[in-house]
């Protein structure tokens, strides 16, 4: 039977692995492009163009047979999953053939970032030509104001302070997992404490970002000049997976919680029946000795009496 002093030090390990894995994965959301994905399209007025331009918009849309001149193209989902960062590392404003790499799907595009940066990939109707830009979001706070700047610092924030409050926890949970702390604040509840506020401020910069996203992002994350040259991204956008996985951290945290939540639960009760069982064995202790007493007194009295006895004949007698 393992006991409760190594059941402790299991406990706390368990949390400081699960603390670690949390601090990864943030680490992870925090510096991944996938925040969000966004798929805008371009909508061109055939009325504005040259008939040179509008008879070489019919021969691609004739070759293509995907999209129109007018913009009213097929809206299916593109693999956009090759854009890794070996593009990324590419020159700013480049066009790049992607030909080999997807079903080109002209006046379309994707436009992906993260909470630091991001690319975009733009489809301008040249074939399978893409202009790729890559976009860092100091630039679009200071120079676009496609963002609101407050509650992007507000969300960098709340991600910053849960990644250094589970790295506290990960420690204390490795001070508990070999030390016996005996100040109660290096204890469990000091686990309690840290994970909490972690879950706290992931869930802040959760509902902030969601807020930032809603309000914002997906209403417009186009510069003015795409939005002059017919570019649209109003409701074409969604949140990916380096926002989600952020809901694994907080499941993980939760997990912390309740482990430790249990096992003070059934150190508490083990002391208590502890407790209990020495009281009954104390109480068990005191009758033994108030009966032994009793009889004792009880004998003393009989020899007494039978002192008396004795004496009353012997007085008799003589």
């Amino acid at each position: 039977m393992i006991s409760s002093k190594k059941s402790q030090h299991i406990i706390f390990f368990i949390a400081f692995i699960n603390c670690c894995i949390i601090f990864l994965i943030t680490i992870i959301s925090l510096t991944t492009d996938y925040w969000v994905v966004i798929r805008p399209i371009r909508h061109i007025n055939p009325e504005k163009l040259d008939i040179t331009k509008q008879i070489f918009e019919s021969l691609n849309s004739t070759i293509d047979g995907n999209s129109t001149v007018n913009g009213s193209n097929q809206d299916d989902e593109i693999d956009y999953s090759f854009i890794d960062d070996d593009m990324e590392d590419e020159n700013e404003n480049q066009i790049i053939d992607l030909s080999q790499k997807l079903d080109c799907k002209r006046f379309q595009g994707i436009i992906r970032f993260g909470l630091f940066k991001g690319v975009w990939l733009l489809n301008y109707a040249f074939g399978c030509k893409y202009r790729l830009n890559k976009i860092y979001i100091i630039d679009a706070l200071s120079k676009d104001k496609i963002f609101d700047q407050t509650l992007w610092i507000c969300t960098i924030l709340c991600c910053s302070l849960s990644l250094f409050t589970i790295f506290l926890s990960a420690i204390f949970s490795l001070l508990n997992a070999f030390l016996s702390p005996t100040n109660p604040i290096h204890g469990p509840l000091s686990i309690y404490l840290w994970n909490s506020l972690s879950a706290l401020f992931h869930l802040l910069g959760i509902l902030i970002f969601t807020g930032e996203f809603y309000f914002y992002i997906n209403r417009n994350i186009l510069t003015k000049e795409l939005l002059e040259s017919g570019w649209t991204s109003t409701g074409r956008g969604q949140l990916a997976w380096s926002f989600y996985i952020q809901f694994i951290s907080i499941f993980l945290i939760s997990v912390n919680i309740v482990i430790i939540y249990l096992y003070s639960k059934f150190k508490k009760d083990s002391f208590l029946n502890l407790k209990n069982n020495f009281e009954k064995n104390e109480n068990l202790i005191n009758v033994a000795e108030n009966v032994e007493n009793e009889q004792l007194s009880n004998s003393i009295s009989d020899e007494k009496k039978s002192s008396r006895k004795l004496k009353r004949i012997i007085d008799f007698i003589y």
